[in-house]
């Protein structure tokens, strides 16, 4: 488990202003997209760019994240976020911190949830 703590931890020590870096991108890379597409699997939410914005800037977004209970995440969501990292292998946590530090900690975070 110590990738799960590890991407808990860097999870934690995400910051609104690294959030809203990300929020910024008017056409953000690939990789951040579908980053933010596997987060959007998590929390529920529909899976495309104008989504992922509105919910970057909620007030509770880091909260929601942050204190997420993986353990209660529904089978059906793992299965599809598992579909969306097995079709784009390249989208690592090091791949993605060339484009967003504070998403590769969210891709960090998805990986970590997988497995």
């Amino acid at each position: 488990m110590p990738a799960l703590k590890k991407a808990l931890d860097d999870v934690a020590n995400l910051d609104r202003s690294s959030i809203t870096v990300v929020k910024t991108f008017v056409n953000p890379p690939e990789a951040v997209k579908i980053t933010m597409e596997g987060v959007m699997i998590l929390l529920g939410e529909k899976q495309d760019w104008a989504t992922s914005k509105r919910i970057l800037g909620d007030i509770n977004f880091l909260k929601t994240v942050k204190e997420k209970d993986l353990d209660t995440i529904e089978k059906k969501k793992i299965t599809l976020l598992k579909k969306l990292l097995t079709a784009n292998p390249d989208i690592t946590p090091e791949e993605v911190t060339t484009k967003s530090e504070a998403a590769s900690k969210l891709c960090g975070w998805l990986h970590a949830v997988v497995l």
